[in-house]
This record gives C-alpha cells, structure tokens and sequence, in this order.
C-alpha cells in the first residue's frame, strides 16, 4: 500500500486497533509518508500484541494505553 488515500481507507474500514505493518520485500517502500510516522507507536502496540509481547515482556510496549 502505498499512498494517502489507500492508508486512510483501509485505516477507516479496519481500525487501527487491527493494523499492522508487514513486507515480504526486502527492499525500501518509497511510498511511504507522513501517515505512516502518524501511526507508528499504534502499529508497535499491535505488533507487539500479536506476538503476545505485551504478557511476556511488557517493558517492550511503549507508550500506549494497554486496553
């Protein structure tokens, strides 16, 4: 996904509670901008729930409201 508009409509119709960054690519994304900085501390939180770090090592997640 790479622009604005794509980002803002797949964050409306999911959330951000259910949004993660992945690649199978490993080179750079060169679309990415400002909106992916906007949500970085999120996109940490849900990762880090994901892999069920939050129960293990609490101290990895930063900076948002455990829910």
């Amino acid at each position: 996904m790479s622009g604005d508009a794509e980002f803002a409509f797949v964050a409306e119709q999911l959330g951000t509670e259910q949004l993660v960054f992945g690649t199978d690519f490993g080179g750079c994304d060169g679309g990415t901008t400002d909106h992916v900085d906007d949500l970085t501390n999120t996109m940490n939180y849900n990762a880090a729930r994901l892999l069920r770090l939050d129960k293990r090592a609490p101290h990895l997640v930063v900076g948002h409201a455990q829910a």
